[in-house]
């Protein structure tokens, strides 16, 4: 990378998401793709936009993540500790997990880290 890369997330688009659980009735996870644009040099950093009370599949990544909520809540289970605006979360990589939305839903920064 040849300096530093900056983008607004306000001037891209949303993209939408479906989970494959077949239910085409639930709103969509919409998803803005931050980092495309500044080639592989630039960590893979998402907006994230879930819709109130989605719950995610519990799942796990080949690689460390952290999420930075900016608007509504989230919590990754029953009986976890809900955390919103200003809150970040790290989930370190191959831990199982699913993002439970608030009743506001959640908006979120996810910068996927080695």
């Amino acid at each position: 990378m040849d300096g530093i890369f900056q983008i607004d997330e306000q001037n891209l688009p949303w993209m939408t998401y479906r989970d494959d659980n077949g239910d085409d009735s639930a709103p969509p996870i919409r998803v803005k793709a931050l980092s495309r644009a500044g080639g592989d040099d630039v960590p893979s950093m998402q907006y994230v936009d879930y819709p109130p009370g989605y719950v995610d599949p519990v799942h796990t990544h080949d690689t460390g993540e952290w999420m930075i909520i900016t608007a509504g809540s989230m919590r990754f289970g029953d009986d976890e500790p809900e955390s919103g605006v200003g809150s970040a979360v790290f989930v370190p990589r191959d831990t199982p997990y699913a993002i439970h939305a608030g009743e506001q839903g959640v908006r979120y920064f996810r910068i996927v880290v080695p």
